[in-house]
């Protein structure tokens, strides 16, 4: 059965989400004080880790590669400042 899921996503360039396989994603924003991806997700469907990086804007892509994929941008507060985040997919 299809749902959507949600997932907290790492403040670091280099985490793994597990979710089953052919997960889709839908969206990547703040919820509350954490950044959260949501998926849609068959729980039929056997489970996979994905890995992923955010990057901060401005900040070097260590590792860059015409496979990454963006999945969206997010801002928050944190340290005193505004900051603007960005996700990808290590393909």
């Amino acid at each position: 059965m299809k749902t959507v899921w949600k997932f907290p996503i790492s403040l670091s360039d280099d985490f793994e989400i597990v979710m089953p396989v052919g997960s889709k994603i839908l969206s990547v924003q703040m919820q509350g004080d954490t950044p959260m991806l949501w998926a849609l997700c068959n729980d039929e469907f056997a489970i996979q880790p994905r890995r992923f990086g955010l990057y901060g804007t401005g900040h070097q892509i260590r590792g860059w590669n015409e496979r990454f994929m963006f999945h969206g941008t997010f801002q928050t507060q944190m340290y005193g400042e505004s900051l603007v985040f960005h996700l990808f997919e290590k393909m």
